[in-house]
């Protein structure tokens, strides 16, 4: 393929480039609908890869699920591609958050999409991003979760490694934000996880361009605490790189809310 072998001149970037250093540190793209996460991310960006990252049932879908729906209420369309969930059970916690079937689900469920198979090849999310790019022309991707792939893959930390740089090419290729959730190894009991506990390849934290890392504590089970780890094209503060969200069930809140008994 000779099209891999063809030069690009750096001035053909400059004008976007400028653009990029004038907002070097501010919002820019899609808005998660939080504000402290906002403050950590700076918004979600077309070509970009985010990891959102956490031990099993520590709330990472919880998080991209919640994310989702405001990006949707914000009127951007969502395509959720989802693994390990039956697409009902998604529409369900979609629902609740919304508080029932409401004006608000009835605004998103219109521009949330799944994938039509349950079968699902990493190979194949380039095509679905393609057809939902087609019909929506933009919008956040978010795919739960990147170990689903591992049943198919032989030396998982390299193959893992080929899968994420498929993802962040995909969003490159179709200027869409995706948003990856993923597991970390298995830490010591009330052990914080870091990037480096990302599970199966230090290849997911190379590729991505944000890693958001979410944890929880047994005695305050309510609060859902953020850690941004990378921020490769926005920088962040790293003397306040953390979040605390708070959970009423599965609906994430900015501030604590009068939690129900």
């Amino acid at each position: 393929n000779e099209e891999q072998f063809e030069l690009e001149l750096m001035s053909d970037y400059t004008e976007d480039a400028i653009e990029r250093n004038k907002n070097f540190g501010k919002m820019q793209g899609i808005s998660s609908g939080y504000r402290k996460i906002d403050e950590l991310t700076k918004g979600f960006v077309g070509g970009e890869l985010t990891v959102i990252a956490g031990k099993t049932s520590y709330g990472k879908t919880t998080l991209s699920i919640n994310i989702a729906n405001q990006v949707a209420l914000a009127g951007t369309p969502v395509l959720f591609v989802t693994l390990e969930m039956t697409k009902a059970e998604i529409t369900s916690r979609f629902i609740f958050i919304n508080g029932g079937d409401t004006e608000d689900y009835q605004s998103v469920a219109p521009i949330v999409s799944f994938q039509a198979t349950s079968e699902l090849n990493w190979r194949s999310i380039d095509r679905l991003v393609k057809k939902f790019v087609k019909q929506f022309t933009t919008g956040l991707i978010v795919i739960d979760h990147l170990h689903y792939f591992t049943r198919e893959l032989e030396n998982v930390s390299e193959d893992l490694g080929r899968v994420t740089k498929e993802l962040k090419k995909n969003a490159q290729d179709h200027n869409v934000p995706i948003i990856l959730v993923s597991h970390v190894r298995k830490t010591g009991r009330g052990e914080a996880a870091g990037i480096d506990d990302l599970r199966g390849s230090s290849y997911i934290a190379q590729d991505a361009d944000i890693v958001l890392l979410v944890g929880r504590k047994v005695e305050e089970p309510n609060l859902l605490k953020v850690f941004i780890e990378k921020n490769r094209n926005r920088g962040y503060d790293y003397k306040d790189n953390a979040a605390d969200m708070y959970l009423d069930k599965i609906k994430v809140y900015n501030s604590e809310p009068i939690f129900k008994s």
